[in-house]
């Protein structure tokens, strides 16, 4: 758990900071991204920043909620309370899949 939480936190803080930088500067020159009309301004994809950042956000969600479960099982407690505790966390995967 401890070794998870610390690489979730790395990866969301160096995906982060490169997703800032990126989409900081996908425009040639960096007014374009506001003003259109320059002529020829170059700028790349948004979508590709969009599908990256919600790709990792789904990602990091499910991870985040699938850390403590890896513990829960580990606990001296009934099978059923497991279970019960288990289900009880996997309801927050149905807020992944429906937003």
């Amino acid at each position: 758990m401890w070794y998870g939480a610390w690489a979730t936190i790395i990866s969301c803080i160096v995906l982060y900071t490169v997703l800032l930088f990126w989409t900081a500067f996908y425009c040639h020159p960096r007014e374009a991204i506001w003003n259109k009309l320059i002529p020829d301004a170059k700028c790349a994809d948004v979508n590709d920043i969009i599908l990256v950042q919600g790709a990792f956000n789904m990602a990091s969600d499910i991870v985040i909620l699938l850390l403590p479960t890896s513990g829960l099982w580990a606990l001296n407690v009934p099978l059923g309370r497991k279970i019960a505790v288990t289900v009880l966390f996997a309801t927050g995967l149905l807020y992944v899949n429906l937003s």
